[in-house]
């Protein structure tokens, strides 16, 4: 059982972090899908939602998301979160400085501009 617990501990030393594109967080977020519902633009007390369905496909530079469905919600700082939901859910983007992306599929993934992590929840892969 040491062993076990000892490898384990070992393997963490050489686990590396996977870094997005930086360039990425400053380019604009482009969405597309066959319907969108989007809240009033000049809204000024509180975050706006939008929901796309169909065929869904949101983009930031390197950063693809494909879903059936998005639900947007923008704070009154400009920062995005995006709910994607889908039977496959289905994200890449380039790592910095490599000419590698990464790439995940999932049921929902969740993906937020402030912290710029995306999180993937059933199924993840």
């Amino acid at each position: 059982m040491k062993l076990i617990v000892t490898l384990g501990l070992l393997g963490l030393c050489f686990i590396q972090p996977v870094w997005a594109e930086r360039a990425d967080r400053e380019k604009p977020i482009h969405l597309e899908a066959d319907r969108a519902t989007v809240e009033d633009v000049n809204r000024k007390e509180s975050n706006r939602v939008s929901v796309f369905t169909g065929n869904v496909i949101m983009t930031q530079g390197t950063l693809r998301i494909s879903a059936d469905k998005v639900i947007m919600k923008e704070d009154l700082q400009g920062f995005r979160h995006a709910t994607a939901i889908g039977d496959l859910v289905s994200f890449r983007q380039k790592r910095d400085g490599l000419s590698e992306y990464v790439e995940g599929w999932s049921q929902r993934a969740e993906y937020d501009s402030k912290t710029e992590k995306i999180e993937l929840f059933r199924q993840a892969r």
